[in-house]
């Protein structure tokens, strides 16, 4: 092992230009197992990498593979540490020379991008105001009018500031001064507050208490192209068109050019759960492939504490305005692949607080919870900053101050990181190893002095079937199953055909019947997870044998008779 590359263990958030050395030493580190590709830049021009694991002796792209990602939104920085941690872990197997992870490895690749999003990613490391993801800007023509956040007080950190006026909103908890809390109908009017980030007014009247549009408003995770349409909520948008935006064109033509995924995690924070579909009603998959995701997604969390949410009904901000061009969405329906969402993290959990409805209480919030989780962050160290009087150039006499939300509610405490690492590593690693895994046997019978009968058979072993979902036989992109023969000159066909296509094959976890997995009505299904192929052949010589089994890749078999 070359010392000049340490596992990543969650120890610290790594800004971005550290992640990119972090990566550039591991790919020196273990050549065999590791390739680091830049697979295009950022619109700031920062590269976005994708690290490959994989038996770099053979041909790594012809096997079924594992696509996990991280950075979509640009504060949601556990998901970017959780995929260098799950890197880290699979490397340290594989060093350790640990069997079956080397055995899983030389038949199947993981394809890691620990960063959508770098640019917003950075920005944020380097304490500028929230952003959704990238560093998009506002639109030539658009007249911006408004409070914006940005550092005011010259301390590079966009932190919280609040001051007096009775049209405030929020007035000073009373158990914890350092908060603030939603006003109420009893509270004095001296008491009240407006409470938001440090910032400026844009063209401002004096007057108006308004908040500008967003300067960097873009959600990459509404950018892609399944059910994209114009979105817009708490004035973010999915982007002028489908894939609109440098980064997730690159992502998507990334994944595309990489025809044997057949499972992916994309990681985000926060809630502590796993999302899986559908996302909407009118959803493309059938019963069956949503009940084997969901399935799935209950057994990767095992021994994390998550929970499991199908995004539609159960994870749904406004039912009116349901989210659109998702990722995750993407893959399932465009691609025929089985994808997952992590939400790492729950701040409302770790403080006793159990949410039925998370993503309708982020819409509709409940405030005594709010302040109660606040209340609980407020007492670690280091997340803190006291409120220390400012004179700002509009506003006059201001506090600047308050919780560090990107430590606390966004993403974890440092000292809690790698705990949390650990769970999105284990659901990772458990979806990894459902890919399908095909093996093929051959058997020469000899009918007379030169006739012999070769058979093959290809079997699956995998959790996954070849083809994944059953929405994926509905699809033109999928690559197929087929097989193909040819032999050296003095090889007779006498029976079978050179190339033939070959039905896809079942896997055990699949319920492509309903009591296929039932234990106690339980039948074998109406798919096979094998089959066979027989030609006759009459002669002496050499006979290739050229395989694609769907998603489960391709390979070749050579045989002399």
């Amino acid at each position: 092992m070359n010392m000049k590359w340490i596992p990543y263990r969650g120890e610290s958030y790594l800004d971005y230009p550290a992640t990119i050395e972090w990566c550039q030493s591991l790919a020196k580190a273990y050549p065999d197992w590791v390739k680091l590709e830049e697979i295009g830049m950022s619109r700031h021009g920062r590269p976005i990498l994708l690290i490959t694991i994989g038996n770099m002796k053979g041909d790594y792209l012809s096997r079924p593979a594992f696509w996990t990602d991280g950075g979509t939104h640009a504060s949601e920085w556990t998901g970017v540490m959780t995929v260098l941690y799950s890197v880290s872990k699979w490397i340290e197997g594989l060093s350790h020379n640990d069997k079956s992870l080397c055995e899983w490895f030389h038949r199947h690749t993981v394809f890691a991008l620990p960063c959508i999003s770098p640019d917003g990613f950075q920005a944020l490391q380097q304490g500028e105001p929230f952003m959704r993801s990238t560093l998009r800007p506002p639109k030539e023509e658009e007249v911006r009018r408004g409070f914006e956040p940005c550092d005011v007080d010259d301390d590079n950190v966009v932190r919280w500031m609040r001051w007096k006026h009775p049209s405030g909103s929020f007035v000073i908890d009373e158990e914890n001064p350092s908060l603030m809390r939603p006003r109420r109908l009893d509270d004095p009017t001296e008491k009240a507050y407006f409470f938001c980030q440090e910032g400026k007014f844009l063209q401002w009247d004096g007057i108006s208490w308004t908040s500008a549009s967003l300067k960097y408003g873009c959600d990459l995770n509404r950018n892609f192209p399944v059910f994209w349409k114009p979105y817009n909520m708490i004035g973010l948008d999915g982007g002028d068109y489908p894939l609109s935006e440098f980064e997730s064109r690159l992502v998507f033509d990334t994944f595309v050019s990489r025809a044997y995924i057949a499972a992916a995690v994309t990681n985000h924070t926060y809630t502590g759960c796993i999302l899986t579909a559908p996302h909407r009603p009118e959803t493309p998959l059938p019963d069956s492939d949503i009940l084997m995701m969901e399935a799935l997604a209950k057994e990767a969390v095992v021994g994390t504490g998550y929970r499991v949410f199908r995004f539609y009904p159960d994870f749904v901000y406004d039912p009116k305005n349901l989210i659109t061009g998702a990722w995750d969405e993407t893959i399932t329906c465009l691609f025929g692949i089985p994808a997952y969402s992590t939400e790492l993290w729950d701040p409302y959990g770790f403080c006793g607080i159990h949410q039925t409805n998370p993503a309708r209480e982020f819409i509709v919030p409940n405030f005594e919870n709010i302040l109660q989780m606040m209340r609980k962050f407020s007492s670690l160290p280091n997340t803190m900053t006291a409120w220390k009087p400012f004179d700002h150039p509009q506003l006059g006499n201001v506090e600047i101050g308050g919780i560090d939300y990107l430590r606390t509610i966004r993403n974890p405490p440092v000292n809690f990181l790698a705990a949390e690492c650990q769970k999105g590593f284990q659901i990772c690693d458990r979806i990894r190893k459902t890919l399908p895994d095909v093996y093929i046997k051959t058997k020469l019978i000899k009918f007379s002095e030169n006739i012999m009968k070769l058979e093959c058979i290809f079997e699956n072993y995998g959790y996954l079937a070849t083809n994944l979902l059953q929405h994926a036989e509905t699809l033109r992109y999928p690559p197929k199953s087929s097989v193909k023969m040819s032999v050296s000159d003095n090889i007779k066909i006498v029976e079978g055909m050179l190339e033939q296509s070959v039905p896809s094959l079942d896997g055990w976890g699949m319920l492509s019947s309903i009591f296929k997995r039932h234990p106690t009505y339980a039948m074998l299904p109406q798919k096979s997870n094998a089959t066979k192929i027989t030609w006759l052949l009459q002669g002496n010589g050499s006979i290739t044998i050229q395989w694609k089994m769907g998603r489960a890749g391709k390979g070749i078999e050579k045989i002399n008779i």
